[in-house]
């Protein structure tokens, strides 16, 4: 994901959160979980957004906090919290996904990017599968779209192609 995807993300979940403290409230707290033993592209999305939020957090007088540590993710810690942000990861076990039931449930925030949702036949949390509108994914798009079908780009760009050798508008021609 782009740097300028991570901002865009970043500042439609600023927009939507009508929270945000100013003046003498109490201030407004973030909470990033994620994970570095993971695929290169999904550390590398986390160390990008750790910063954006960390500069957003200084701008916009907000706490921001991450962590790796997923047993963080227990009902003491999330109440603290305005927001749980899950950058690269989702909860593995059932305290930690217990807790974030009950938070959610009590009117907590979240944030979600990416692997953060998937959701398939293995993940066994149908509670968060009725949180995300019944969603479940029982295929992984592995490599990534473009890769798997590029000949569909292909045949697309001779369409384009076509249309334009008819109308006698091809470029280079």
């Amino acid at each position: 994901m782009s740097r300028r995807s991570i901002r865009l993300c970043v500042i439609l979940a600023m927009i939507a959160l009508p929270q945000v403290a100013s003046g003498p409230h109490a201030p407004f707290k973030l909470l990033a979980f994620y994970s570095s033993n993971v695929e290169h592209d999904h550390a590398e999305f986390a160390e990008q957004a750790l910063r954006f939020f960390s500069e957003m957090s200084k701008r916009n007088q907000f706490q921001f906090a991450s962590t790796t540590n997923w047993d963080d993710l227990n009902s003491t810690r999330v109440k603290k919290v305005d927001v749980v942000i899950w950058l690269n990861d989702f909860p593995h076990t059932d305290q930690q996904r217990t807790a974030f039931e009950q938070y959610m449930e009590h009117g907590g925030g979240w944030l979600g990017f990416h692997v953060s949702a998937y959701n398939d036949s293995d993940t066994h949390w149908p509670w968060f599968v009725n949180c995300l509108g019944g969603a479940v994914s029982y295929g992984k798009n592995w490599p990534p779209l473009p890769q798997q079908f590029g000949w569909m780009a292909e045949e697309a760009r001779l369409l384009v192609l076509g249309d334009q050798v008819k109308s006698g508008h091809r470029e280079g021609a």
